[in-house]
């Protein structure tokens, strides 16, 4: 395992230990400032609007199709950010060949 799946894996650890905790997944994610992330963006728009990745995880795989070899990236980007409603959150943003194709968020219920 590398250093980054470690941390990403202490990371959501920690979550399931420290308190209960809802996924959710969704096309789109509503930041504090009024912003949306959603399925669509480019590498170059989230950039812009959320800056680089707290965690970032890279995927490659090799694929053949009709005899003809390709290449597949799937990348996931880790961050903490704030929700228009409800505080800090962990959001995992998911990209395919460098396009959002998944935004999934969870938020540490207080009890």
């Amino acid at each position: 395992m590398n250093m980054t799946r470690w941390v990403r894996f202490i990371l959501w650890m920690f979550v399931f230990f420290t308190g209960s905790a809802q996924l959710h997944a969704n096309e789109y994610f509503d930041l504090a400032d009024g912003r949306t992330l959603k399925n669509g963006m480019t590498r170059t728009e989230v950039i812009s609007l959320i800056g680089k990745p707290t965690f970032r995880e890279v995927e490659s795989s090799a694929l053949t199709v009709n005899h003809n070899l390709g290449a597949s990236t799937v990348e996931t980007w880790s961050y903490f950010l704030d929700k228009s409603v409800g505080g800090r959150h962990l959001v995992s943003i998911t990209l395919e060949q460098g396009v959002v194709v998944g935004v999934n968020w969870q938020k540490r219920v207080q009890r």
